[in-house]
This record gives C-alpha cells, sequence and structure tokens, in this order.
C-alpha cells in the first residue's frame, strides 16, 4: 500500500508524464531531423549539398561549431573530409595512414564504434603528440555503417566548452549515424548515375538507333534511381513505423485515464499525438516509394477515385479552371493500391493546375480524365497495350513541356519550381511514375506540346480477384482471450501487449519468430490469434507464419507491418486472419480482434 500523501503521489505523476512528453517532443524533432536528411537525398544536386543539408538539419537540434564529414577510401584506404564547418581550421588534409597515433578519425573508422573523449583524455593524448591540430576542449565521433562496413565519420568538436556535448549527444549522432551513411551512399550512386548518362548520351548521339537506345537507356536510368529511392524510403518508413508504433500507442493509453492530470497535460498529451498522426502521414508518403506499404491489393472502381480528386480540385483552385470526368461510375475497375493510385492522380491534377497557373488563361482552360481504346505510339510498354490492361488519359491545356522538361518530368531530383517553393520538391510526377509503373505494373507517358497542353497516357491492370481486406470489427470490449504477441522491437511489442491487457484478453509474448513459433508448438490450443510482425531477426514473420500453418491450418493470424517488400509476404495476405498497418491505433487492433473472433 502507497503510504505517501496524496500531494505527493500527484506530484510524482506529474513528473512521470513531463518526462514522458518531453521524450515524445524530443522524438517528434528526431522524426523531422530525420525525414529531412532523407529527403535532401531528392532535393540536393550533388554530395556537396546533401552534405551541406545534413548539417543544417543537425544544427536545428544541436549547435554544432565544430562539424565534419569524413569519407574512407577502404581501396587505398584513404580518409578524406568532404565536408567541414570549423571555427580555427581551413583545411583538413586527406589522411594516408590509418593508423598514425595522432589520427581520431582513422581510430573511430578501424574500431567500427564511436569514441567520445572528454577534457581530460584530449589531454593525456595531446601528451603524447596523439591529436592532429588545436587541441580542443571536447571530441566526438561516430562511424557511419553499411552492411557492417565502415564507409565514414561524423564528427563533432568544441575548443573552449568541456562540456558543450553529453552522451545525450552521442546517443543522437549513433541515432542519425545510419540513415546519413544511406542518404549519402545513395547520393554518391545517383550523382554517379547522371554522370554516367551524361556520358552515355554523347556515345549514343553518334551512334545508329541513337534515338531508340537513348529511349531504353532512359528508362532503364530512370528505373535504377527510383530503386535507390525506393530502398532509402523503405528502410526510413519500417524504423518510422516501429517508433510510431510506440508513440501513439503509448499515448492513447494516457489518453485513456486522465484521471488526477492538469488541463495542461491533458493537453499535451492531445498535441503530442496529434503530432504522432502527423509524422504517420509523412510515413505514408515516404511508403508511397517503396515496393509495397504493407496494404492489399482490391478492386477499384477508377471514377470513384477520379470523382474524388476532381472534386478536391473544384474546391481549393480556381473554379474558373474546368473539371470534366469523361467515363461512367462502375464501369472501369482496376486492381490496385486505392491510396496510392489517388495520391497519384492528385498529384496530376496539381500539375495540370500548376500548369494552366503558368499558361495564364483559366477561363479558358480544363483538364479532363477519360478512357481510350487507341494505344499511344510513344508508349514506354508496348507488351502492357493488351486487352488485361485500361488505358486512361490525364489531359489539361496547361503550358506543355519542353523535349528536355519531357525528359527530366519522372527524375525524382527534378523540379520547375523555384529554390525554396513550399508547393513541391520535385517528387510529385516522380511519386506518380513509381506508383503506376513498380506497384501496379502499368505504364505511363507523356504527350505534350509547348503552349498547347499535356496528355497523360496510363496504362492500368483491369481488376482480377478482389484484394485481401481486414475486416470490420464490433466495438472494443472486454474478452478473456490468448493472444500470442510476435515483434522483435521492444516499444512496439510493450505497446501491443499493455493494449492487449488494457482490454481485458491474456497475453503470450515473444521477441522474434524463432521464439514466437516454439511458445506456439506448446500452446496452440490455448492461444486464440497471434499479432505477427513480418520483418524479424532470426526467422522472419513470413516463415513463421508457414510453420504455424502446418502446426494448425486454422490458425487466426493478424500481420502488423509497415513495410512489405516482395511476393512472398504479399502471398501471405491470402492466408492471414487480418491485417494492421503500422502505426495503428489502439482501437483498430482490439476492432481487428473481434473481428476474427466474434
Amino acid at each position: 500500500m502507497d503510504n505517501r500523501p496524496p500531494d505527493k503521489n500527484l506530484k510524482d505523476k506529474s513528473l512521470l508524464y513531463e518526462k514522458q512528453i518531453e521524450k515524445l517532443e524530443y522524438a517528434e524533432k528526431l522524426n523531422y531531423t530525420l525525414y529531412d536528411i532523407s529527403n535532401a537525398v531528392n532535393t540536393t544536386r550533388n554530395p556537396e549539398e546533401l552534405y551541406q543539408s545534413i548539417y543544417n538539419s543537425l544544427n536545428k537540434l544541436m549547435p554544432l561549431p565544430n562539424f565534419f564529414i569524413a569519407m574512407y577510401d577502404n581501396k587505398n584506404e584513404t580518409i578524406n573530409f568532404e565536408y567541414f564547418i570549423d571555427e580555427y581550421d581551413d583545411d583538413f588534409p586527406i589522411i594516408e595512414n590509418l593508423e598514425e597515433p595522432n589520427c581520431l578519425t582513422g581510430e573511430v573508422i578501424l574500431a567500427g564504434r564511436p569514441l567520445f573523449l572528454k577534457e581530460n583524455m584530449l589531454r593525456e593524448r595531446a601528451k603524447k603528440n596523439k591529436i592532429i591540430g588545436i587541441i580542443p576542449k571536447i571530441w566526438l565521433g561516430v562511424p557511419l555503417i553499411i552492411q557492417d562496413k565502415v564507409i565514414g565519420v561524423i564528427c563533432v568538436q568544441h575548443y573552449t566548452e568541456p562540456d558543450y556535448f553529453s552522451h545525450k549527444h552521442l546517443e543522437f549522432l549513433i541515432c542519425v549515424s545510419d540513415l546519413i551513411a544511406i542518404a549519402i551512399e545513395r547520393k554518391q550512386t545517383l550523382y554517379a548515375l547522371e554522370k554516367q548518362e551524361k556520358t552515355l548520351s554523347l556515345i549514343l548521339d553518334t551512334t545508329p538507333d541513337s534515338i531508340l537506345i537513348t529511349n531504353l537507356e532512359e528508362r532503364a536510368l530512370q528505373r535504377s534511381k527510383m530503386d535507390s529511392i525506393s530502398t532509402l524510403a523503405s528502410d526510413i518508413a519500417h524504423d518510422f513505423n516501429n517508433l510510431l508504433s510506440s508513440i501513439m500507442g503509448h499515448l492513447e493509453l494516457l489518453s485513456i485515464d486522465q484521471t488526477n492530470l492538469f488541463d495542461s497535460q491533458k493537453e499535451n498529451i492531445a498535441n503530442a499525438l496529434i503530432s504522432s498522426q502527423k509524422a504517420a502521414k509523412l510515413v505514408r508518403q515516404l511508403q508511397a516509394l517503396t515496393k509495397s506499404n504493407g496494404s492489399a491489393p482490391s478492386n477499384i472502381d477508377i471514377y470513384k477515385i477520379i470523382a474524388d480528386v476532381f472534386n478536391i480540385l473544384e474546391q481549393t483552385t480556381n473554379p474558373l479552371i474546368r473539371k470534366r470526368i469523361e467515363l461512367k461510375e462502375n464501369q472501369f475497375f482496376v486492381e490496385g493500391y486505392e491510396d496510392e493510385l489517388h495520391q497519384a492522380f492528385m498529384h496530376l491534377g496539381m500539375n495540370a493546375i500548376q500548369a494552366i497557373k503558368k499558361k495564364g488563361l483559366p477561363s479558358e482552360s480544363f483538364i479532363k480524365f477519360y478512357a481510350s481504346q487507341k494505344n499511344h505510339i510513344n508508349s514506354q510498354a508496348p507488351s502492357l497495350l493488351d486487352s488485361n490492361y485500361l488505358h486512361f488519359c490525364f489531359q489539361d491545356t496547361g503550358c506543355g513541356m519542353t523535349h528536355d522538361i519531357k525528359k527530366k518530368a519522372f527524375d525524382p531530383m527534378f523540379s520547375t519550381k523555384e529554390t525554396g517553393d513550399k508547393k513541391g520538391r520535385g517528387l510529385g510526377l516522380a511519386m506518380v511514375y513509381y506508383i503506376i509503373t513498380k506497384k501496379h505494373g502499368g505504364s505511363i507517358d507523356i504527350e505534350t506540346k509547348e503552349d498547347y497542353g499535356t496528355i497523360f497516357h496510363i496504362y492500368l491492370p483491369v481488376a482480377g480477384m478482389s484484394g485481401f481486406k481486414t475486416k470490420k470489427g464490433k466495438q472494443a470490449q472486454k474478452s478473456p482471450e490468448t493472444i500470442l504477441v510476435v515483434e522483435d522491437e521492444d516499444m512496439v511489442r510493450d505497446m501491443a501487449v499493455n493494449t492487449l491487457k488494457s482490454f481485458g484478453y491474456n497475453t503470450i509474448e515473444a521477441c522474434d519468430g524463432e521464439a514466437g513459433l516454439g511458445i506456439y508448438k506448446k500452446n496452440h490450443r490455448l492461444i486464440d490469434a497471434v499479432l505477427l510482425d513480418i520483418i524479424m531477426p532470426k526467422m522472419s514473420g513470413v516463415e513463421t507464419f508457414k510453420q504455424m500453418l502446418k502446426i494448425n491450418p486454422g490458425v487466426k493470424v493478424i500481420i502488423t507491418s509497415g513495410h512489405i517488400t516482395n511476393q512472398d509476404q504479399k502471398k501471405i495476405f491470402t492466408k492471414a486472419s487480418g491485417y494492421l498497418d503500422k502505426p495503428y491505433q489502439i482501437m483498430e487492433l482490439n476492432q481487428a480482434l473481434r473481428s476474427i473472433l466474434d
């Protein structure tokens, strides 16, 4: 029994909530920093601009008067300081010997782990001539690692304040180092592809059939660029989804029991939850560039999507610009992802509006969507033009495109907007291209003439069998069933277990697929349902589910993931009882369980 006075209990609880809010606010800032860094891969033109953008993003959270990025050349065993901000030194020479006793950066690379040196440690090293240049008061270096290989180091230091950095700053740099490493590697790859493209164009211009060859090279390059962006986006989305699942889940649990809370604390919880939901929307934007965002395909009436897009455009743009849909409801069905197609057509609509505004004749202009039975002669994928695909046209009477702009229109790093324009960052048409071609196996091509307008020719697969969807559940209610939670992320697993217990379920938890399968083998007769993550160490969720099916073909499994990456994972949808897209709300979890248990 707690014998402390009520005021003391209330004060302790208030301090606990304030610490939780502080952690959530820090996590939100970290999320936006990570998003800024990932987005910089697309909005910068070369590695040098990316380095500057990385510094700007980090400097917002922790002012960095002295900062540098050093890249390691494994082949030549050299270190090149490709970016640096320093209060005293204006030159960082290439280091050709990693094992030099006075090379702190080389020490980080050789060890493959962070190095945090305070004033007394630095003073001792200086006595032994183990420091190059002016001796700082504090020094912190973190390796940049990809697939267990060190590709570089990020370092910070301060010359006058020995306590300027703390272990909290070290943890922050470690947290962002993986993403920085991925961003730098992707930018270097994309930049090399750009240079290769210029070299190829010079060669192809002097060869027979140069136009055909150039088109093939451009398409291959476009797909290579989008694959690089996709890999980066999927890595970020996976980490964000796990982080947000825990944050949102715990916030919702806090919001259920608000007794003994001040109004300001309740407001802080509500605001943090709103911010988390906004962060989840950012993740969904990133997922539009991945091979799948975790949802299953379904049969879609294309008219309903276009009608909703045009209705939004009618309410939010100049009414003098006419919006016309020349097809009917229940006439054309495609198989695909409804949210992604909606996003693609919204991008095309906004692109059309901007083109019309640029031309400056809204009263005589229109955007139009219609189906066509004619094959577009310049289509990128003639093999798709058969009875298994529908041909749609998205037309506008805007300013049109020049030949050069048309060539770069789907490039993820290209935008016709001015630098700093908040209406776009050059990803709109790149997302459209990726959604249509990669996520739906279709094709998109541009027919345009400067000052006369543009037609986007879109080919999408005809609807086949209906896609798998999670059934709607009943209202949340207490239940005595036993749920096995298989999730490798501790915070996400704890949140799920606490949520299930709050609804009255019995729970068993496992930290990976191998442990989950072992528990299910021994207790499958007692387990009513399984909450199963897909991406886990030791044994994946897919393999775990396959083995559970061998034990009990009727096992009820709800898949939880925001990161479905291959066909094997997608096939598992057909055998699962339900699916929850991370980050999910706690009521959605209970509804999904009730839908398969009742």
